[in-house]
């Protein structure tokens, strides 16, 4: 767990819950925490929206419920436990885990709905801040806050909270200037973190290849070049446009400005990134040598209730924030696999090769789907078929105990690699 300093937490004996709570939510949003350690990026609410997407699907009607029961399985597990779900719900959901789903799709459907409703985020959220605020800080039971912690950052996530804004604030909160005497300390945060939708404008420069782009192609998509509106700024404007100025006289290419709403500053300049990264796709349908570049970083202005003016990073490769060998140690190991193992020659050379290069693809990449579709793609590749089961299915079987003997590898020699 990384360090902080709790100069400001002046008051540890009535704040001991609350501080294990606010480290657990450090240690799951901090960009560089093991994925085994972060908010998972499902959750019930999660699950349930999954489940109804396949029951509607065509497919159902002849007979293939395989992903639907993973999912609902799934649910299962994550609703066990957990006493948080059922001070928010009343629905018999156990009728739908345990029943028979092939026997009356469209009521399974009726009651997913019924328990969908009943697990409204917002309650679902409240109710957790309540838990939070009013649990015995004398006696905390680490295994509640544990699960407080995770299901907050989650949800979070999952209406739009981006995970660097979530670990921003948190240090800001507790880790600045403010005294912590109490547990009311934790509502600031809960205001700085909620979930409202902010109108946000959002400068990022592009390279100059990204006039090859359709204008009306781009106005779709809510960006506009900034020379094209640049006379329409007013008085009221001129903070913006001085910060975009400045912006610009260090970034090369051409300036967009793209209006989004998005709870943060983080998922604003996120959202505009994708916005123009779909222009750019749909332009390569008619012009495949088109390439442009963005930039790493934006300006952003909440323009709605605040002032707020900040630079931000565009977009986060998050295969730069995992677990990786040091340089020396990288080539040992290369060295090793290429001597020792006989993948690259043989029958299995081209397919062996192919992995390789699709792994590549998915480290720069910065598309999380795209990094899982081509990682999930080496998987299915690399690991032998069988005539008895499905792909994904025999994929899953190969490969869990490998990533289980990572995982407990990490716990119990952190620094060895195997």
């Amino acid at each position: 767990m990384l360090y902080r300093k709790l100069t400001n937490w002046t008051n540890l004996a009535q704040t001991k819950g609350l501080l294990f709570f606010v480290q657990r939510l450090d240690e799951l949003t901090f960009p560089y925490s093991l994925d085994s350690y972060k908010a998972s990026t499902t959750g019930i609410i999660t699950l349930v929206d999954e489940a109804l997407e396949l029951l509607n699907d065509p497919h159902i009607v002849s007979g293939n419920f395989g992903a639907v029961k993973h999912v609902l399985d799934e649910l299962g597990l994550r609703l066990k436990g957990n006493f948080v779900a059922k001070k928010v719900f009343n629905f018999d959901i156990d009728s739908v885990l345990s029943g028979n789903l092939e026997g009356n799709i469209t009521a399974t459907i009726r009651k997913l709905k019924v328990f969908r409703s009943e697990m409204d985020p917002e309650t679902y959220l409240g109710e957790i801040t309540h838990l939070v605020i009013s649990h015995d800080q004398e006696k905390p039971k680490k295994s509640q806050l544990e699960l407080l912690a995770r299901e907050f950052a989650s949800l979070l996530q999952y209406l739009g909270v981006s995970r660097d804004h979530i670990n921003d604030a948190l240090i800001k909160a507790f880790y600045g200037e403010t005294e912590i005497r109490d547990t009311t300390s934790f509502r600031g945060f809960c205001k700085v973190v909620y979930p409202h939708s902010h109108k946000f404008r959002v400068g990022i420069t592009a390279s100059k290849s990204i006039n090859d782009v359709s204008f009306d192609v781009l106005r779709s998509n809510g960006i506009l070049p900034y020379p094209h509106i640049k006379d329409d700024f007013d008085e009221d404007d001129k903070t913006f446009v001085e910060a975009l100025e400045c912006y610009k006289n260090i970034s090369d290419g051409e300036l967009l400005i793209c209006h989004v709403s998005a709870p943060d500053a983080n998922a604003a300049a996120t959202m505009a990134t994708k916005r123009i990264t779909e222009a750019i796709s749909f332009q390569k349908l008619f012009h495949h040598k088109l390439e442009v570049n963005i930039a790493s970083t934006a300006v952003t202005e909440q323009s709605c209730c605040a002032e707020d003016i900040r630079t931000v990073p565009a977009f986060n490769n998050h295969m730069h924030f995992i677990r990786d060998m040091k340089a020396l140690k990288a080539i040992s190991a290369a060295k090793r696999c290429h001597e020792e193992l006989s993948l690259d020659i043989g029958p299995d050379a081209r397919k062996f090769a192919n992995i390789v290069n699709m792994h590549g693809v998915s480290l720069s990449s910065t598309s999380n789907d795209i990094q899982i579709v081509n990682l999930w793609t080496c998987i299915e590749t690399l690991v032998p078929s069988e005539q008895t089961a499905s792909k994904i299915s025999n994929a899953v079987k190969r490969v869990s105990p490998i990533l289980a003997l990572g995982y407990y590898k990490r716990k119990r020699w952190p620094g060895v690699t195997l």
